[in-house]
């Protein structure tokens, strides 16, 4: 009863998150919904081990008694064990964990410190506080370059709290040659406007006054490359997801994208080419991958 009540009751604010036309009561239905989905995954999980618990005692063991016993312990198990993992989960999905690569090469070169970051997912339930952490422990790394590897966005723009001040925390990110990022499946729905990422992500790239090092600019699909100077010759290729499309004859890139991306891995052949794209690419033909076009 107590399952059918939590999977009925979130189901049903779920569902009313998306007719709400209230940005600020969105937020908490939507926020509502997350915790939700945990929970229910979790009382899930207690109950598959609760019915696993009655057919070894019921089934194999034959006792009744034990039977009963078991179940009532089951049942603190399940509620203990539940509110222990979403409480785990809540804590430890606003930690920032910083994991360091160390990439050794044969060429002679300087250090380049290269901070990635991806999937910020910015909405209802990703906020200014998060990003402001984010921010702020990207400082103390102090890399030479910040790259982004897709998903700002999760829900539609009006989700963000507070954009103006979004953007400002996104500007106070410090680093030698810049901020740059490509498109996920999440900011290539038609929620979003093309004109915002031209106008704040990516700054002197898509405009006609070029930062340096930027190069093959490909302003419909947002694609492009950064070969900055002094950086070792390295060459960061940046390929965007044109759509999030994943029905059997969708594409999220397209063939003129990937013969794009042909085109500068030939040209930088003999370079060190750092490639960020959300996802994946495969060969049609080969892997079977319908959703990344041929490649």
């Amino acid at each position: 009863i107590l399952f059918a009540i939590i999977f009925f009751g979130g189901f049903v604010i779920s569902i009313l998150s998306f007719f709400v036309n209230s940005i600020d009561i969105c937020r908490i239905l939507s926020k509502i919904s997350y915790y939700w989905l945990g929970l229910m995954l979790y009382m899930a999980l207690g109950l598959l081990i609760s019915l696993i618990t009655r057919f070894v005692f019921k089934i194999i063991l034959k006792e009744k008694y034990k039977l009963n016993k078991a179940q009532r312990y089951t049942f603190i198990f399940v509620i203990i064990f539940t509110l222990l993992m979403n409480t785990y989960g809540i804590y430890n999905g606003h930690i920032i964990h910083i994991t360091k690569y160390q990439l050794i090469t044969d060429k002679s070169v300087d250090n380049l410190h290269i901070a990635f970051i991806s999937d910020l997912h910015l909405g209802y339930n990703v906020g200014l506080s998060e990003v402001d952490d984010m921010v702020n422990k990207l400082n103390e790394l102090n890399p030479d370059i910040v790259l982004i590897g897709g998903d700002i966005f999760d829900n539609e723009y009006l989700a963000i709290e507070k954009p103006e001040e979004m953007i400002k925390l996104f500007n106070n990110i410090h680093s030698k040659y810049g901020v740059y990022t490509c498109l996920g499946n999440h900011d290539s729905r038609e929620d979003y406007d093309k004109n915002h990422w031209y106008d704040y992500m990516n700054v002197g790239v898509y405009s006609d006054e070029k930062a340096d090092g930027v190069e093959s600019v490909v302003r419909d699909t947002l694609d492009f490359v950064f070969a900055p100077e002094n950086a070792n010759g390295d060459v960061f290729i940046f390929l965007s997801q044109v759509a999030s499309d994943y029905t059997a004859t969708g594409y999220n890139v397209t063939p003129e994208q990937l013969d794009w991306l042909g085109e500068q891995l030939e040209k930088y052949k003999d370079t060190t080419v750092y490639l960020f794209f959300h996802t994946f690419l495969k060969n049609l033909e080969k892997d079977g991958n319908f959703n990344m076009g041929e490649g």
